[in-house]
């Protein structure tokens, strides 16, 4: 990984956490200090960013980080949709036992994790993992802002509301269980079932938005307050 790449995994896990929240609007100094690089490294992924809809072109104030929003987060999820169900698929054809045995590991490891950051990122991984197993980088390339910008919807959409890692859980794990199984179409539907939780999750954020005037909806726990 050369320096550009090292600055644009930096921002897109900053962003997708939200240490760089929505809205943010941020200078290069900015961004050069979030990437931890130099100028001529930041430049060469400020472009990636831009061209992955990581960051927005300002107007002239500097460059923004996007705003949650459910539009973008259900059109992603449209062709996110198919190239995964394409990724399981190729998964199932080319893996080799190794490979199996980290997927197998890593449901192992998806089903003890409770806190929602945390699990949000072991899925993250489980992403690159499945893309690393597909083994065709233009899928890879396609794959990694769309996955990435969703993690990021449903990580600032769904904190504190009750079971949802269990939900998230549920629809995303039998997926991969699929795959360690090399059962193609068991993969495919698993990916199905969990675009169909991921696009009612956003509709369900759409709807606690519109109970309160299309302001952002308080946390769950301070519901009743």
């Amino acid at each position: 990984m050369n320096k550009s790449e090292e600055a644009y995994a930096r921002l897109t896990q900053k962003i997708e956490t939200g240490e760089l929240p929505p809205g943010a609007v941020l200078s290069e100094a900015a961004l050069i200090d979030a990437a931890e690089t130099g100028r001529t490294p930041l430049r060469e992924a400020v472009q990636r960013l831009i061209r992955d809809h990581w960051l927005l072109v300002g107007g002239g104030r500097g460059l923004q980080v996007p705003a949650i929003s459910v539009d973008d987060q259900l059109e992603r999820l449209e062709v996110r949709r198919s190239l995964e169900a394409l990724a399981v698929g190729l998964a199932c054809a080319r893996a080799d036992e190794e490979q199996l045995a980290a997927v197998a590991a890593h449901v192992r490891h998806l089903r003890t994790v409770e806190d929602l950051p945390a699990y949000v990122a072991a899925v993250g991984r489980s992403h690159e993992l499945l893309r690393t197993i597909a083994n065709n980088r233009y899928l890879a390339d396609s794959l990694v802002p769309l996955q990435g910008l969703s993690r990021r919807f449903w990580l600032a959409t769904t904190k504190g509301l009750p079971d949802e890692v269990e939900r998230g859980r549920a629809s995303y794990v039998p997926a991969l269980e699929a795959v360690t199984r090399r059962d193609s179409a068991g993969a495919r539907a698993g990916v199905l079932a969990l675009h169909d939780f991921l696009a009612r999750s956003a509709l369900d954020y759409a709807a606690r938005r519109a109970a309160h005037g299309s302001a952002e909806p308080p946390a769950p726990w301070a519901a009743g307050r």
